[in-house]
């Protein structure tokens, strides 16, 4: 007895299907091409914005390379300006020294100049 009453209740269902199979046949085929449409569409919408964070992933690792070799640039260029700035305070003390040097040598030439005058001066009286 269950199983005749499964069958009127399958046949309502089966009749009900195809009810609405009659009204709404066209339309449920129409949406679902379009949600098969708009599902192939969200996948390849969702393989493009994979393939961009990729891509902004691969930028960023080269961009933060490139800033990484400018800190490196930097850091050279501020040594290099270190031991040129140690260099030029080196020279100017050999110059100071140089003109040290040279001053000396003039006051020995004056000296000696003074001392062949006063030689002079002593073998014009002398004589």
């Amino acid at each position: 007895m269950a199983q005749n009453e499964r069958s009127p209740k399958k046949q309502i269902a089966s009749g009900i299907e195809q009810i609405r199979e009659i009204i709404f046949g066209d339309q449920i085929e129409q949406y679902n091409r379009q949600f098969e449409m708009l599902h192939k569409q969200y996948q390849e919408l969702q393989h493009r914005v994979e393939l961009l964070e990729q891509k902004q992933t691969e930028h960023d690792q080269r961009l933060a390379e490139g800033m990484e070799q400018q800190r490196a640039t930097q850091a050279d260029q501020q040594q290099t300006r270190a031991v040129i700035e140690g260099l030029k305070q080196e020279l100017e003390q050999k110059i100071a020294q140089l003109d040290q040097i040279k001053v000396d040598k003039s006051q020995i030439g004056q000296a000696f100049i003074e001392w062949g005058m006063k030689v002079k001066q002593t073998g014009i009286t002398q004589s």
